[in-house]
């Protein structure tokens, strides 16, 4: 009988976690894990699982902006959060964001060791207003399915979570660092505002170099001011970066050279990227999203059209209708074209089939 009581309770638990399992689902598809600062060079030993802390506190007026804008620590913790995900978005050109961020509450709540990830990535179009209002209404959902374990969040086992990069934030007002202990951050951004908005970076030496680290705290409360004081306009039209730090972002933060296979054209590399990762979003444009998948049957329509209906074959002039695609393979039938001006055009033929 306690056997059968037993599998019940399991049973009836299982049930009860498939609202949370589905949501997280659909929340996090698409999400590719990345070190978003990776470019930052460490001067640490490698495998040195010690934090360093760099701490600096907020021009004045910030808090005086801060607390106009938010006025309790749970809407403070909402702000500080998003301005971290635009300046990650401007640091890595990375438009899909995690920040992993513990629930609120106090001491002995349980629920001060829960961790969960929050994803910020419908930045296009929006002021800080807008995105605030939106990143507001995901984490108010976050935390209602925050039951849920981590690890099943991230689709992991539990001894692999501290291998997955990770940024996080708090609040210390309304939340515990002790909530990252089961992951490992490579960066942690903890915010206090009682005198004053004081930011401890806690990082590992190892991935990234102070010196850069100081940096990037002058970016964030120099972003922070721009974007309360602006928050009516799109984020796009904010001038966000000082002249001095353009450099920074452009030529250290975002430097995302990398090496290009010559013998490979862009359409042999998203093709395997579709099969790699299939159900990975590829194309966002406003609300409309596409994964490589439905991408990658779209341009088969397209090709398939212009073969059928327009007789195009390989090596035909084909600048009316830019590019043709043979058997399993797209290539350029307008000699003149590049192969990357080739791809932007069979993506773009394929988006807006």
């Amino acid at each position: 009988m306690s056997g059968n009581l037993s599998l019940d309770l399991i049973a009836l638990e299982a049930n009860r976690n498939i609202p949370a399992r589905n949501y997280w689902r659909d929340r996090l598809a698409g999400l590719e894990w990345e070190r978003y600062f990776d470019r930052i060079p460490g001067t640490g030993v490698a495998g040195d699982d010690n934090y360093s802390v760099y701490t600096a506190k907020g021009p004045a007026p910030v808090l005086e902006q801060l607390n106009a804008l938010a006025a309790t620590d749970k809407a403070r913790h909402i702000v500080l959060m998003t301005a971290l995900g635009v300046l990650t978005r401007q640091c890595s050109s990375t438009a899909d964001i995690c920040i992993f961020t513990p629930l609120y509450g106090q001491p002995p709540s349980p629920v001060l060791n829960t961790v969960i990830p929050v994803r910020i990535n419908n930045f296009i179009g929006k002021s800080f207003s807008g995105l605030l209002m939106s990143v507001k209404g995901d984490l108010m959902l976050d935390f209602k399915y925050a039951n849920y374990p981590v690890e099943k969040i991230l689709g992991t086992k539990a001894g692999e979570l501290k291998d997955l990069p990770v940024i996080g934030m708090m609040l210390e007002e309304i939340q515990l660092i002790s909530a990252f202990d089961r992951l490992s951050p490579a960066m942690i951004f903890s915010f206090s505002v009682q005198s004053s908005v004081t930011l401890h970076v806690r990082y590992r030496p190892a991935i990234f170099d102070e010196e850069c680290i100081v940096q990037l705290v002058r970016l964030y409360f120099d972003l922070l001011d721009k974007l309360i004081g602006n928050k009516g306009e799109k984020i796009e039209d904010i001038e966000t970066v000082p002249q001095r730090d353009k450099n920074i972002i452009l030529n250290e933060f975002n430097d995302t050279a990398a090496f290009y296979p010559k013998q490979d054209t862009i359409i042999s590399l998203f093709e395997r990227q579709a099969e790699k990762t299939p159900d990975n979003i590829a194309v966002i444009c406003d609300t409309k999203r596409l994964s490589y998948k439905e991408l990658r049957e779209r341009s088969v329509r397209v090709a398939s059209w212009l073969q059928e209906e327009k007789g195009i074959k390989a090596g035909d002039n084909c600048r009316r209708y830019s590019f043709c695609r043979c058997s399993r393979t797209c290539g350029a039938i307008n000699k003149n074209f590049t192969r990357t001006t080739t791809a932007h055009l069979i993506l773009r033929w394929a988006v807006l089939l």
